[in-house]
Parts: C-alpha cells; structure tokens; sequence
C-alpha cells in the first residue's frame, strides 16, 4: 500500500479551548480507515484541520509527502482530499446534476482534464442520481442526497475521501448501500476515511479504526481486532 496521508502531532486551539491534542494518524490508498468517537470527541475538528478551515497550533498534515499545513481548502482539494461534509450540505436552487458538477467545479476541473469521474460514472455509481437529476437536490431523500454529497466530493477526483458523518440518520440498507459503493471504489485504490459516532457500523467497514475522546487519540487499531469492551471506554472514558 501507498501512503497517502498523514497527520504528525497535531494540536488545535479555538481561542484558549485545546480541540486537538497530539494527533497521529495515517491512511493509505485502498482502505478504509475509521475515526469514531461521542459528540464533541474532536472528529469534525481533525477534518477541518486536514482541509484547512482550521489552522492548527502545531503539528502537521502530509499528504503523499507534501506539507499542505494551513494550505488553502481550494488547494487542499486541487491536490486530491475531498470532503463529504457532516449534513450533505445540498444546494436547493440546484438541480441533482447541478450540485453533482460543483465538484469539478470547485476542483477547476474541465470535460477535458482527462478525470476518470464523469457523470456517466457516477450514474453508474448510484442509478438513482440519474432518474432524478432534473430535480431539485433537496427534493430526493436523505439517503439519495448523502448520495449527492458523494457523488460531488468524486467529481473533485480526490485520492483520499473524508466522510463525516455520513451514515446519520440514514436507514441501515441504506447504510450498507452507501458503504458497498465506497469498498467498490477503495479496491480501485481510493483511500477513505470515515468520521462516525455509529461505533458498530464503523468498525464493521473499516480496516483501521482511530478513538478520539476530549481531542485526543484514546485507542487505536485494527477493527478486526476491536474488544468491544475496551473501545466503548475509550469512547466515553469510563465503562458503561
């Protein structure tokens, strides 16, 4: 495996409050990689702090060996780290394929940049986008428009995926449904790490798995190896 990103002792302040503390974490290409931890543990932090909408204290975020530390989120993006925010943030004056191309958009890219993501692909990807890209995006269901959400981070053609959150609220064939599309593409060697506070539903599609409890790594593993025991203390500070 090639590795894509790293994150090296990284701390991150709002102001005086500490959000992250020390922040060691990697992912390779074709991969899942987990992050789960209680509202609040500081897993929406370390992804604005990857994509720099928050510039950290200290420490630093590689990516194949480049320092994008306090990069532009446009240059962040343009180097290949795509983000599916917490919330699927859908544009409701646009159409399904219109928030689709806002990828590509947002990545400068062309119909001629020679990306593997078309909309052909990602209608190939989720069938339904297709029978309903005339429609308004917040028209679709929720699981329909976190299907938007991911279908826009691709067409950036990123090497590595963030995905916050993206099984909140969404019915569990749903779930399965979104998570067998993403395991399709990491043996394609996408690598993609996944921001969940659903701790089951994370380690069972991920290789690698990072607890974060008050901003801090507090377990980490392979989720095979997981104590179920051991995870639930590491993601509360105490046993439940």
């Amino acid at each position: 495996m090639t590795n894509l990103l790293q994150v090296c002792d990284l701390t991150l302040h709002y102001g005086k409050f500490l959000a992250l503390k020390d922040i060691n974490i990697h992912i390779e290409a074709g991969e899942i990689v987990a992050v789960i931890g209680a509202n609040g543990a500081g897993k929406s932090s370390l992804i604005k702090a990857i994509t720099g909408l928050a510039p950290p204290s200290s420490g630093s975020v590689l990516f194949e060996g480049k320092n994008l530390t306090n990069s532009q989120t446009s240059s962040v993006v343009r180097a290949g780290i795509a983000v599916v925010p917490e919330g699927r943030r859908i544009f409701p004056s646009l159409s399904v394929e219109e928030n689709i191309l806002m990828g590509r958009d947002v990545a400068g890219l062309t119909d001629n940049s020679g990306s593997p993501w078309t909309l052909e692909r990602i209608y190939d990807l989720f069938p339904v986008l297709e029978e309903k890209r005339k429609l308004s995006g917040t028209q679709l269901s929720g699981g329909q428009q976190q299907m938007i959400a991911i279908s826009r981070a691709l067409m950036t053609n990123p090497r590595v995926l963030l995905c916050d959150e993206i099984s909140l609220g969404l019915a569990p064939t749903i779930i399965n449904q979104l998570y067998d599309q993403l395991r399709l593409l990491v043996k394609e060697g996408l690598a993609v790490l996944i921001v969940e506070q659903a701790m089951r539903t994370a380690l069972s599609v991920s290789s690698r798995y990072y607890c974060m409890l008050e901003g801090q790594i507090s377990l980490s593993g392979l989720s095979s190896d997981a104590d179920e025991e051991a995870v639930i203390r590491a993601y509360f500070g105490r046993s439940v």
